[in-house]
């Protein structure tokens, strides 16, 4: 019997969905039974949480609780852009580490930059989306390739200036995606480059909160951003859905390109190649 198209990438979304779920669940198991992870190393990361949207707030508890096994890590803020959820709904902890913020407005996820600019003793930052299951020991072979290359933003996931999605290898890219590795020098950079774009008319703070501040925090480096190898790496099952994920909303492409080429004309780099999609 022949199996249509149609059908077939039915069963095929069917069984991708079930199989994040399946992740999801060893993930967050994991993040109760893990050991700690330790780090050689005298210096601490603040990692920022920027919770975005209702239904993924499950991965919260998990994430936060992975991301404390870590010693490295001095503090976690999670930022809650949507008013219509509370954290301490979602986020039971006792650990002084952890800080909730809640908005009482609709806030985009490039928030979570202002609200890491705000920590002015932090010397790192690691800013990870709300859909992303990451383990403590990729957390530590991240944070290790910041302290050692401290000059660029660092990730696990971007874009090559070909316009390749890749992710967990250890490569140049043009782009970062999901979850970013920077210092405080590349937050100031963010902002300046955020307030030249708004001052000059290139750019509005809406079109760069909500669909383009990871294309402005991968050029604040001395060089291209670098994205590392750390194995599977591991996004809820919303990542990709028609509603949550920002990427699916009809002006994102427009807003972005926008930023791209505004920015392009503030580093005065005219050999950016010409992009369509972003």
């Amino acid at each position: 019997m022949q199996i249509s198209k149609k059908k077939f990438k039915l069963l095929w979304n069917f069984g991708r969905f079930h199989l994040r779920e399946i992740f999801y669940q060893k993930w967050s198991l994991q993040s109760y039974l893990g050991s700690p992870v330790y780090l050689e190393t005298d210096k601490k990361v603040t990692v920022i949480i920027p919770s975005y949207h209702g239904k993924r707030a499950r991965n919260l508890q998990p994430l936060v609780r992975s991301i404390l096994k870590c010693n490295f890590v001095e503090k976690i803020i999670i930022s809650n852009h949507n008013p219509e959820i509370k954290l301490e709904d979602w986020v039971k902890t006792d650990d002084s580490r952890v800080k909730l913020i809640n908005h009482s407005v609709r806030r985009g996820c490039g928030y979570g930059w202002i609200i890491a600019s705000q920590e002015k003793t932090a010397d790192y930052f690691i800013v990870i989306d709300d859909d992303m299951l990451i383990y403590p020991q990729q957390l530590a072979l991240l944070f290790e390739q910041l302290i050692h290359q401290p000059g660029i933003p660092h990730g696990l996931i971007g874009r090559c200036a070909d316009g390749k999605y890749v992710m967990s290898q250890d490569i140049e890219v043009e782009f970062l995606y999901n979850i970013y590795a920077v210092t405080q020098a590349h937050i100031q950079k963010y902002l300046e480059y955020t307030q030249k774009l708004i001052e000059q008319g290139y750019a509005s703070s809406e079109s760069i909160e909500y669909w383009a501040d990871d294309i402005i925090v991968s050029q604040t480096g001395i060089g291209r951003p670098k994205i590392h190898k750390v194995g599977f790496i591991g996004q809820c099952k919303t990542t990709k859905s028609l509603g949550v994920s920002t990427f699916t909303e009809n002006q994102f492409d427009g807003h972005r390109i926008q930023v791209y080429e505004g920015l392009a004309k503030l580093k005065s780099e005219k050999t950016m190649p010409k992009l369509t999609q972003i």
